[in-house]
């Protein structure tokens, strides 16, 4: 068994790779770096820096600063497709 995350996820850094998280009440935004071990089409095993439960963001995260309160638009899993999560309030 083995911790997997969305390639999306990653930040390359030099020869590290990091992660940004969503911690807290309020949501608030960690910038984390990990190791990595095998990588698949779309997906890459995490050795450390990250526990099974973490959520990190995949999409927007060129918008997402490390400490700012962020807004949970979705989850993967909850059976809304990129476009809904992705769509303005109120549309």
């Amino acid at each position: 068994q083995a911790l997997v995350i969305p390639e999306s996820a990653l930040m390359p850094k030099g020869r590290e790779h990091q992660v940004l998280l969503i911690l807290g009440e309020p949501p608030v935004v960690e910038k984390r770096s990990i190791r990595i071990g095998a990588r698949r089409p779309g997906e890459v095993e995490v050795l450390h820096g990250l526990e099974a439960g973490d959520w990190v963001i995949t999409h927007g995260m060129e918008k997402a600063r490390e400490g700012a309160k962020v807004r949970i638009r979705g989850r993967e899993g909850e059976g809304k497709s990129l476009t809904q999560m992705l769509r303005p309030a109120g549309n």
